[in-house]
């Protein structure tokens, strides 16, 4: 029996129990319990299926970070082995050198970089950007504390969800 079927099942048990003027019969008695049996056992068996899910994607997740850390391993392996090749092209006074694989040239960036000297606190205002952020909690807490924020912002419901112990 699927989930939504268990519930239009509780549903008559509901309009029948209204039609009797609330009695329940040893006949509604019986549904309910098939109903809670049925209910039971639907529940135990999402919780199995949400349990494995759950699982596979702290697994997916570990393998991520794994991947990324390998793959930090070959970006830096890389980058060494591209600061050896300048190296060697600058100490033999060479430019550029063909290849069977391809060219190798070393090459200069087209802007400088720039290094701070002094703390970012100490530059003038007109080289500090400043970004806005929205405080959700100062709002949260502004609105707990009674203040109307009304024309600012606007309760949503709240989300509902599924605790499994």
């Amino acid at each position: 029996m699927r989930l939504h079927e268990i519930v239009e099942q509780y549903q008559e048990v509901e309009a029948e129990l209204i039609n009797s003027g609330g009695e329940i019969t040893p006949e509604i008695e019986a549904l309910l319990a098939s109903i809670n049996d049925n209910l039971e056992n639907k529940a135990a068996n999402y919780i199995r299926i949400i349990k494995n899910f759950e699982h596979m994607a702290q697994g997916l997740k570990e393998e991520i970070a794994r991947l990324q850390a390998r793959r930090k391993v070959h970006e830096n392996a890389s980058e060494r082995l591209k600061g050896a090749l300048l190296y060697a092209l600058k100490s033999m006074g060479e430019r550029s050198v063909e290849t069977s694989l391809g060219r190798v040239t070393a090459m200069r960036a087209s802007t400088p970089k720039y290094v701070l000297k002094v703390d970012a606190e100490d530059l003038p205002e007109e080289f500090i950007r400043t970004k806005r952020e929205v405080d959700m909690s100062a709002i949260r807490e502004a609105i707990k504390d009674g203040m109307d924020l009304s024309d600012l912002v606007q309760e949503e419901e709240r989300t509902e969800y599924v605790r499994i112990i």
